[in-house]
């Protein structure tokens, strides 16, 4: 199976200069949360990211069309269109678009979000919630 990481036509990545994150964490308010980085991955095929021992950021994942997997831990779940995740830091976890037998594809929005108040403790799954009407 063909696995990307990065680098799909159309792809937007803008990140915050470390600079900036720097002035984040000495910030009263800010240190709390922020976005260190903002991506837009389209028709996004093949796409496999795997945090084995996690990443010290918590990820807000939003599927704008289509669909795919994501795992925390050993465990698998679906993202469908108009919905997002929130993956959370220090455990392992994947991003993948292809499970058995099967391709999937999708548009996907994905902050990383840092802050003090960005740790979720103790790390667990959080249940995705879809944007549309009367779902969440």
């Amino acid at each position: 199976m063909p696995q990307i990481r990065e680098g799909f036509k159309g792809q937007r990545v803008i990140t915050v200069s470390s600079e900036i994150l720097e002035k984040c964490d000495n910030h009263p308010i800010l240190k709390n949360l922020y976005i260190r980085k903002i991506g837009f991955f389209p028709s996004v095929k093949y796409h496999y990211v795997n945090k084995d021992k996690g990443v010290n950021y918590n990820i807000l994942m939003y599927c704008v069309s289509g669909e795919g997997w994501y795992t925390i831990g050993e465990k698998y779940y679906k993202v469908k269109e108009n919905e997002f995740v929130i993956l959370p830091q220090a455990i392992p976890l994947a991003m993948i678009q292809r499970r058995r037998d099967r391709d999937f594809a999708f548009d996907l929005l994905g902050f990383e979000i840092h802050g003090c108040r960005a740790i979720v403790n103790p790390p667990q799954p959080v249940d995705h919630l879809c944007v549309k009407e009367n779902c969440l």
